[in-house]
């Protein structure tokens, strides 16, 4: 048996992994935050943490019978001989719900903060145990906050986007929350095809963070978000052909049965050069899946930015609704629903005048939905005049 290191250029499904060691301000994360309790059963601390860094970098260690050239020609041929596109049932076309992500992340430094509300955030973090995460712009949106589903409808010759409301992820714009809003409230929308194309250039704006804008974050958080967020993807880890979530795809789908036919004539061999161990074979099998999927997605679907007129309708929005669901903010709404409405108003006003350079550049930058071409076909039939504008926007897809 060789040991050979597999990387997401083999393996599409490690994308998602990277970048994990960083937090959502792209600081590294304490190395106990790295490793699960789970993982410590086999492995001690220091070897948890080693594969966590490797995984990290779209990168595991695994054994096979194969070399990796032989590795990943083995795996194109099986890719190859079963790939197909999956079909939809109807009905979950119908009622999915589509997931939205704000990937333009402002730089903290346009947040007018005093020294003292600095250290006062900094010490209560340290006094919860979060002084490892987003310190600096836990207030504005980061990787961890800047995606939900909206369910969409058509209402009275206007598009409605509502906030899922089985999901607990809120969406952050910069520092405002964005639960709902129509077609009124858009000033453009440019389609991007899939697979998706990131600029080579992503210094599109001079107020970006630029600490965390980085191609392979991007390209990670489209893998994880999609697979994990977006009503699409089996989550099935077995390792085995035939399970499908039959509520999401047709079971009876001709060439579903004949990837399940084929592959099962291929599992002996993927077995063996795996030596028969669960882990590594399973893996091999649900990149076959996975690659699947991806193809699924791409034929299924496009990238919908949303360019909004203005912010208004978020910031009025704002009086009413807490803009996360961290232990912070929490207790920040339990403290405001005992404050008098003149103090409140009081503090509304401050926050304008502190945010108001994130405020004032937020409408450059489009929420990004990754949604079905008949969806997209059907807007464009109710709401033409926002699509096929030509008007040049900030994005960082080509």
């Amino acid at each position: 048996m060789k040991e050979i290191i597999i990387d997401s250029s083999i393996f599409t499904l490690l994308k998602k992994n990277v970048g994990k060691h960083l937090d959502g301000n792209g600081n590294q994360k304490n190395e106990d935050l790295l490793i699960d309790p789970i993982g410590l059963v086999n492995n001690s601390k220091e070897e948890l943490i080693n594969i966590k860094l490797l995984e990290t970098e779209g990168k595991i260690k695994i054994e096979s019978k194969l070399n990796i050239d032989e590795y990943r020609e083995f795996l194109e041929k099986c890719y190859n001989k079963l790939k197909y596109i999956k079909k939809f049932k109807e009905d979950h076309l119908k009622t999915v719900s589509s997931i939205g992500i704000f990937f333009y992340h402002l730089d903290p430094l346009l947040v007018n903060r005093t020294d003292k509300e600095i250290e006062e955030r900094k010490n209560f973090k340290k006094s919860v145990g979060l002084e490892y995460h987003d310190v600096d712009a836990s207030d504005l949106s980061h990787k961890h906050n800047n995606y939900t589903t909206f369910e969409i409808k058509e209402d009275n010759g206007e598009i409605v986007f509502n906030k899922d409301s089985f999901k607990n992820n809120i969406l952050n714009m910069g520092n405002l929350q964005i639960l709902n809003f129509s077609s009124k409230d858009i000033s453009h929308i440019n389609i991007k095809n899939l697979p998706f194309k990131i600029k080579s250039d992503l210094s599109i704006h001079t107020s970006l963070f630029k600490k965390i804008i980085k191609k392979e974050y991007i390209e990670a958080q489209i893998h994880e978000l999609t697979e994990f967020h977006s009503d699409l993807q089996e989550l099935y880890f077995a390792p085995n052909f035939h399970q499908i979530r039959d509520w999401i795809y047709d079971k009876k789908q001709k060439e579903f049965l004949n990837f399940v036919s084929e592959g099962k004539k291929l599992q002996k061999k993927i077995k063996d050069i795996h030596n028969n161990k669960l882990g590594a074979y399973s893996r091999f099998i649900n990149e076959i899946k996975y690659r699947i999927f991806q193809d699924t997605i791409n034929e299924t679907h496009v990238l919908m930015e949303i360019y909004f007129k203005d912010i208004n309708k978020f910031i009025n929005a704002e009086k009413t609704t807490t803009k996360s669901m961290n232990i912070m903010d929490h207790l920040e709404n339990i403290r405001r629903q005992k404050a008098e409405p003149a103090k409140l108003e009081e503090e509304f006003n401050k926050n304008r005048q502190k945010y108001k350079k994130i405020e004032e550049v937020l409408p450059l930058f489009p929420l990004t939905i990754l949604i079905q071409k008949r969806r997209v076909e059907k807007m464009r039939n109710t709401c033409p005049e926002l699509f096929d504008t030509n008007k040049e926007s900030l994005s960082f897809f080509e």
